[in-house]
């Protein structure tokens, strides 16, 4: 999964819908829509719950609500990237 968000992130429309970083705190679906504009790269809620849950991504919880930072997970995400195995 870490290497199509690498992939998603280097397209060239990625690269200008997203120049500037969303500011404030939104939920799970707009998250995904931010970090990932292009559908077909998209992961689901369910992944971004597993993240959730076992502590990979940054969160806030308000109650039962839950929102997340867009820079920070964002940032998250790029620092555990894995560079692809050359042959």
């Amino acid at each position: 999964m870490v290497l199509i968000y690498v992939l998603c992130m280097t397209r060239p429309e990625f690269v200008k819908q997203n120049e500037a970083p969303e500011a404030g705190l939104v939920d799970g679906p707009r998250l995904l829509e931010i970090l990932f504009p292009d559908e077909q790269c998209r992961p689901s809620m369910r992944w971004l719950k597993t993240q959730e849950a076992n502590r990979a991504v940054p969160f806030m919880r308000l109650g039962r609500l839950i929102f997340y930072d867009p820079p920070k997970v964002r940032a998250t995400l790029a620092a555990r990237t894995i560079a692809p195995r050359i042959h």
